[in-house]
């Protein structure tokens, strides 16, 4: 049996056991030797929470971990940590460093911004061996700062609210919310009442169309009229050449009578020797004849002179009537305001032409045509009495007789026609105003309505209009801080997540190790617990009950004798 050991061989086999449980230790640890540091400082005022070891974050991802913790050198009572981050982490000058609490667990870590992309990578100032990174405050740290002015503001809002709400205010409330609930109540009146509206409206709208109507029917009247008074006009125009014509027939009727009785004068002056005694008194009956048919014969022509005047007169005055309606007809369109006056007015004229034309028949042709009828019967007498010497001038009073009763029988013609325009002027007239006056009520009707109704109903539409305007704009000044918390709500709950998962993943070993060894003992330990307590309970028991044979012993004591 060999009894010599080969330390050599053991040796060899200790060290590669040891180097393959320093690679295991390395590789299990994950550790990296060839990886790249970068060193940064950093100064706090409050470090509460933090420490060595401890993680450091950039944008929530993992880079690095914190590596000292002391006081400052200068002695500003700040705290100066230095951290250890990846190489190529770019912290930049602007970069901000926090200590954020991690999820609900509340490790501390250090939080560092990445700052503006186009902002140079932070370096070391000159005469400063790390470079150092702005320290800006925590959350939590903000929070405690203000905590104390949030309960004063919380406090002083407390007190307004229950100064807001005291018995005035609260009665006031209820009265707003009671009014509120009138106008609600008022407001579907309103509505009921708009309905009413609409209906009256489409009344109007029907009242309008029949005024349409009327307008047209008005305007055809107004047209006919406008035909026949151009009619009456030429009949006018025709019965003024009659008249002119019959004027120079008078006149050369007057001019031959005039000579025929120059003749008789001198047959008379140079035959009287020859004459017999019948003669002369034949002819002194001519000449007494004669001589009352000259002032008779001026009269009628004085009177058909003045007839013409007059006629011609009536005549422009008809012209310049009948223009006017034309006029009038013509503006009926575009001046609907003043057709009312000069429709009136147009129909005062129109009745002063029919009063002149009255008149003109009562005072004038009716004295004309008894003055002519006289005048044909002194004729008649005068022409039974000359004989065949005055046949011509008999003719000639004929023809003339028969010019005025043309001029007559025109002259009635175009007034009985002026009449009968008049008549259908003044139906028109009638019909106008009487659109007009359902123009107008419909237009009055229309104006209350909208007085009355509509503009109540505008302006509170205008009111909720304001208020939902205002209240809109509330919410949408309100919006980008409401997504902005909601944003760092979401961020701050998927951080708590992820290292809560992070945690659980790190510790389900431990955890299991726990559940299997580490339970059962508390379990004992529970029991055990129990027991102790329930033998104390018993012991407790026998004091209060005989605290002197707790004491002493419970055996009888024993004595010599």
């Amino acid at each position: 049996m060999e009894t010599k050991a080969n330390y050599v061989l053991v040796g060899a086999f200790t060290l590669a056991g040891l180097l393959g449980i320093l690679a295991f230790l390395l590789w299990f640890a994950r550790v990296e030797l060839d990886r790249q540091f970068a060193t940064y400082e950093i100064e706090f005022d409050s470090v509460s929470g933090l420490g060595r070891a401890s993680e450091v974050r950039f944008g929530g991802l993992l880079v690095g971990q914190v590596t000292d913790l002391a006081l400052a050198p200068e002695q500003t009572g700040a705290i100066r940590v230095v951290v250890q981050v990846q190489a190529d982490t770019p912290v930049r000058r602007d970069s901000i460093a926090r200590i954020e609490a991690l999820g609900v667990t509340g490790v501390s870590y250090v939080e560092i911004e990445a700052g503006s992309p186009d902002t140079p990578l932070l370096s070391a100032a000159p005469g400063e061996p790390l470079p150092r990174i702005v320290a800006g405050p925590s959350t939590l740290q903000s929070l405690t700062r203000s905590a104390p002015e949030l309960l004063d503001e919380a406090l002083s809002v407390m007190q307004r609210l229950d100064t807001l709400l005291d018995e005035a205010n609260r009665d006031r409330i209820v009265r707003i919310l009671d009014n509120t609930e009138r106008a609600s109540a008022a407001l579907a009146d309103t509505l009921d009442e708009l309905s009413g509206t609409a209906e009256a409206i489409t009344g109007v709208t029907a009242e309008a169309r029949r005024f349409n109507d009327t307008w047209d029917d008005l305007a055809d009247g107004l047209l006919r009229l406008s035909d026949r008074a151009e009619t009456t006009m030429a009949r006018i125009d025709t019965l003024a050449e009659t008249a002119g014509e019959t004027m120079r027939s008078g006149s050369d009727t007057l001019q031959a009578a005039q000579d025929l009785l120059a003749e008789t004068d001198r047959y008379m002056a140079e035959e009287a020797s020859a004459a017999s005694t019948a003669l002369q008194q034949m002819l002194d009956e001519l000449r007494a004849e004669i001589s009352a048919l000259g002032p008779e014969a001026r009269r009628m022509i004085e009177t058909l002179a003045s007839a013409g005047d007059a006629a011609g007169a009536r005549l422009d005055e008809v012209a310049e009537l009948l223009q006017s309606a034309m006029d009038a007809a013509v503006r009926l369109g575009p001046a609907i305001g003043t057709t009312e006056r000069e429709i009136a007015a147009l129909s005062g004229s129109a009745r002063d032409l029919v009063a002149r034309a009255e008149r003109l028949v009562d005072e004038d042709l009716a004295p004309m045509l008894s003055d002519l009828r006289g005048t044909g019967r002194a004729m008649d007498d005068l022409v039974s009495t000359l004989g065949p010497d005055i046949a011509s001038a008999t003719e000639s009073a004929a023809r003339l007789a028969g010019s005025a009763e043309a001029l007559v029988t025109g002259a009635a013609d175009g007034l009985t026609a002026a009449q009968d325009a008049m008549r259908s002027l003044e139906t028109a007239m009638q019909r106008g105003e009487a659109a007009f006056a359902s123009a107008d009520r419909t237009f009055s009707e229309t104006a209350r309505i909208v007085e009355e109704e509509i503009a109540p109903l505008i302006s509170d539409v205008r009111g909720t209009a304001s208020g939902l305007e205002s209240a809109i704009g509330t919410v949408s000044a309100e919006l980008p801080g409401i997504g902005a918390d909601l944003r760092r709500a979401s961020q701050a709950a998927a951080t708590a997540f992820e290292t809560l998962a992070a945690t659980v993943a790190r510790s389900g070993t431990a955890l299991d190790g726990f559940t299997a060894e580490a339970l059962p003992g508390y379990a004992r330990l529970a029991r055990e617990a129990r027991a102790l307590v329930g033998n104390l309970d018993r012991m407790v028991g026998r004091m209060d009950r005989d605290p002197a044979r707790f004491l002493l012993d419970d055996r009888a004591p024993a004595y010599r004798r």
